[in-house]
């Protein structure tokens, strides 16, 4: 007995101070040390969201058959009549390369009318995965009056975008944007759009500029975006309400005119089809189905 006794005053000698440890409790959440916030895509595309579930609309009949070559390439046409619609037939395709990754691969996109020789040509090309280039040209019966060209130059940073576009640039007119859009963090951005345009000969040639501002919030599976300029203001919204219906609103005041345009979206996505539709303030109402 006299033993166990001193080996346990030996024990307690031995034992080590206490160090004051803190141990968080369960499901406690502590913020991290750093944040990498996301690209915020340009600021053309401050929009997008609502814009992606809107239908595209076009005057009379139009019939197209399409056919996929391969994952990187395929060809279609187009048969359309119509009052305001050039009618006639349509051919065009696209191409290319075999890459999973669109940033590394170009790819090109045209379409030509036989009977005029109208062509749209559109050429997207990731030169470097933060360098993007677009270019767009559409060209008629005389190229010299009716060609059109847009032109556009981005950096893509880790949280910012930097755009350059230029539209149909010639000596006597022509307009030059100027973008940037940075995120604050993962769910805002903000940015800026300078607008500057010219016209006239080199004596009396006159500039113009105007500056937009823009905004973006985004949420789990919802967005809302708004963007300001001395010509209108754009208030646009996005929810997921299931992994097959999609709802939008918009609403564009114009203060030229003093008028505001409402519009609701929706899509509908099937097993084997796409619905689309919209709902104006001006009571104008319609639906697009793709299949």
């Amino acid at each position: 007995m006299k033993s166990e006794k001193n080996f346990s005053d030996s024990s307690k000698k031995k034992c080590p101070k206490s160090v004051p440890v803190f141990f968080p409790p369960n499901f406690c959440l502590f913020p991290p040390s750093s944040v990498n916030c996301l690209n915020p895509g340009s600021f053309a595309a401050i929009h997008k969201k609502t814009r992606d579930i809107s239908p595209e609309w076009f005057e009379g009949l139009r019939l197209r058959c399409a056919k996929n070559l391969d994952v990187n390439k395929g060809f279609y046409f187009d048969w359309m009549v119509g009052n305001n619609t050039p009618a006639g037939c349509r051919f065009g395709g696209m191409l290319c390369r075999k890459d999973y990754n669109i940033t590394k691969t170009p790819l090109i996109i045209v379409d030509t009318n036989p009977s005029t020789l109208a062509t749209n040509l559109h050429f997207l090309h990731h030169p470097l995965p933060e360098i993007r280039l677009e270019s767009k040209i559409q060209t008629g019966v005389v190229p010299s009056r009716s060609q059109k060209f847009i032109g556009s130059l981005e950096y893509l940073g880790e949280s910012s975008t930097i755009s350059l576009a230029f539209y149909n640039p010639k000596c006597d007119a022509g307009r030059m944007t100027i973008g940037f859009l940075h995120s604050l963090n993962n769910k805002f951005c903000a940015g800026f759009e300078l607008l500057t345009s010219w016209r006239g000969r080199k004596e009396r040639r006159e500039f113009e500029a105007s500056l937009a501002l823009a905004a973006r919030q985004s949420f789990d599976k919802s967005s809302a975006a708004i963007s300001v300029s001395k010509n209108a203001l754009n208030i646009s919204g996005w929810h997921q309400a299931n992994d097959s219906l999609q709802l939008g609103a918009s609403m564009i005041f114009n203060w030229q005119t003093s008028k505001a345009l409402g519009s609701l979206y929706y899509q509908l996505e099937t097993k084997n089809a796409i619905i689309k539709g919209m709902f104006d303030s001006d009571w104008s109402i319609g639906c697009t189905y793709n299949r």
